[in-house]
């Protein structure tokens, strides 16, 4: 965020019903952890947004960050059983 904001995290537990399974590919029915996180920056646009989990997609300067960041954390939630 270049110009600063709030970032805020929270965890939930959830209960994943068939309507919500429908809509992910290999989701299961059941309970789940959810972690969400929200921040009051400038936004993406949605070209942006489409390619948000892709590796090395970054909208920061050269050498300011990896564009590992989304990616890494949807690895993780696969890993885990989980998804994104």
């Amino acid at each position: 965020m270049p110009d600063g904001g709030i970032i805020t995290n929270s965890v939930s537990n959830i209960e994943v019903d068939g309507q919500t399974a429908d809509r992910f590919e290999d989701v299961f029915l059941g309970d789940y952890v959810m972690l969400s996180m929200a921040d009051n920056g400038i936004g993406m646009t949605e070209e942006e947004a489409d390619r948000a989990c892709e590796p090395f997609v970054t909208t920061t300067a050269v050498g300011k960050g990896t564009g590992l960041g989304l990616s890494m954390v949807y690895g993780f939630a696969q890993q885990a059983g989980g998804f994104f």
